[in-house]
């Protein structure tokens, strides 16, 4: 009877930590004006891991939406996953080819990893529609479906493709609350095991 009203209280609490969500726009980029290596990138609480480039618009031939974004290139890598290990949700992101010497269509992949060990994958394909800082709309906005929710972290195929405007809903999980939940299991478990032993 005490477990049962122990989770019954945890419940509704559990439904309500949800923040909002927030938009990494890689800007500014690390090096304005034109892109270099990086190894890590972080951002609102976001941190990026692997191999790739943090640029800006409208430099030679790479996509232009007026800001920055992050360019993974040939034999680069991208992952990325919250700077607290907590859990997030991913919603969307924006994506481009590398470069309009790279302008055909390209399919890009992003695995979920969930914090029991299981995987999501999904993948979009971009139109292949890149002028550089022409007047074509270079960057496309992509939906992540609904199993794209409570990851560990995100890897990113390693194609060559450009990426901003992550929009991501981290789940945060207060000391607070665990303090709080662990203290009412802990009491009801110990009222039930007082009655078992009379």
């Amino acid at each position: 009877m005490k477990r049962l009203i122990a989770a019954a209280v945890l419940l509704p609490l559990s439904g309500s930590l949800h923040a909002a969500s927030v938009q990494i726009t890689f800007d500014p980029p690390t090096l304005p004006g034109g892109s270099r290596v990086e190894s890590t990138f972080t951002q609102s609480g976001m941190t990026f891991t692997g191999r790739f480039a943090s640029t800006d618009s409208g430099v030679g031939s790479f996509p232009d939406n007026g800001s920055g974004y992050l360019q993974v290139a040939v034999f680069g890598s991208l992952s990325f996953a919250m700077s607290d290990s907590s859990l997030f949700n991913v919603l969307s992101v924006d994506l481009a080819e590398y470069s309009t010497v790279f302008e055909s269509p390209t399919t890009i992949s992003f695995t979920g990893f969930k914090p029991d060990g299981s995987t999501v994958t999904t993948s979009f394909l971009t139109d292949g529609i890149i002028d550089g800082s022409g007047p074509l709309v270079d960057f496309e906005t992509f939906a992540f479906g609904s199993d794209f929710r409570g990851l560990t972290s995100v890897q990113a195929n390693n194609v060559t493709f450009s990426m901003d405007n992550l929009l991501v809903a981290p789940i945060p999980l207060p000391a607070a609350f665990w303090l709080f939940a662990t203290a009412l299991v802990s009491v009801g478990a110990g009222r039930v095991g007082t009655v078992q032993r009379r």
